[in-house]
């Protein structure tokens, strides 16, 4: 899935993930002081704000569409920020994916 992102700073990539029900619009504050020292990758997950929407809804998928948009950027290794939800997301793409992409 083709997930709806900002991307802005300049620097090492950071992935931010918003948490339940919320939107890449919830960091506002927070990717305008990490701009600075990053380049900020603010996503909006499957489901939420103006990615796309589907009926199917898991964490695995979620991490797939995350994996999906590091591809699409070119992005070997970023590290990742996120609320305690999405959490769960990152960790389980990185334990299914046997990946070390992520920090």
């Amino acid at each position: 899935m083709k997930l709806h992102f900002q991307r802005s700073g300049q620097g090492n990539p950071l992935v931010i993930l918003h948490g339940l029900f919320g939107t890449l619009e919830n960091w506002g504050a927070q990717v305008k002081l990490l701009t600075e020292h990053f380049d900020v990758i603010a996503v909006d997950l499957r489901n939420h704000g103006r990615s796309p929407h589907s009926a199917e809804m898991s964490y695995p998928l979620m991490a797939a569409d995350v994996l999906e948009l590091l591809d699409d950027l070119g992005l070997d290794r970023v590290d990742m920020i996120g609320i305690p939800w999405e959490a769960r997301s990152r960790c389980n793409w990185r334990c299914t994916s046997q990946s070390d992409s992520i920090n």
